[in-house]
């Protein structure tokens, strides 16, 4: 039984022997009073949520935000990411190799009218991984025609670790929003059990 996680976090504003404030992006939604739990299970409450200096009642999904905890104690572990107060069983029915392959097929599908050589992958060598998902990326030697805008935003698939597949978006050019959204979608695959 493992918790989810729900806020990704990038920087430390303050600190002090009550509350502790982070800058980061919400995983999943997140609402004052929520518990939170570092990685070794130290528990706070979030006190207050801000955006751009605007107190709100809650942090929507990928959403970036400063959140205030507390109720900690000095164990209080700030490393990448704090977790929900629930704990979950997920149980990976498929392996890395099968779900490459299945990105290997899908991609395939959308973009075979796109290659000049088709032996060549359709995939990129780089894989993202987290706790219940991978994101597989399209090769980006290939060239996508400027019309097809819909395989321009979409040019990922995450697939779960039970062999769901939902074709996603790259954000590569962002390596901290890239990995943030990797945590929100595998926390998606997570909580619908896919």
């Amino acid at each position: 039984m493992t918790r989810p996680p729900i806020f990704s976090i990038h920087s430390v504003v303050s600190t002090s022997n009550e509350a502790i404030r982070i800058k980061g992006r919400a995983l999943d939604i997140i609402e004052i009073k929520s518990k939170v739990f570092d990685s070794n299970s130290n528990i706070g409450t979030i006190e207050e949520i801000t955006i751009e200096d605007k107190q709100v009642r809650k942090l929507d999904i990928m959403s970036e935000g400063i959140i205030t905890i507390t109720g900690i104690t000095k164990d209080f572990q700030m490393k990448e990411l704090l977790y929900e107060d629930r704990l979950e069983e997920y149980k990976e029915t498929i392996t890395f190799e099968q779900a490459k392959n299945m990105a290997e097929h899908m991609s395939r599908q959308v973009l075979l009218d796109y290659v000049d050589h088709p032996n060549m992958s359709f995939l990129d060598e780089l894989v993202l991984e987290a706790d219940c998902c991978w994101f597989f990326f399209y090769n980006p030697q290939i060239i996508i025609p400027q019309d097809k805008w819909l395989l321009h935003i979409l040019k990922a698939y995450a697939i779960s670790k039970k062999g769901n597949v939902s074709h996603t978006y790259n954000y590569l050019d962002d390596p901290v929003e890239a990995k943030d959204y990797l945590h929100a979608m595998s926390g998606y695959f997570r909580k619908r059990g896919l």
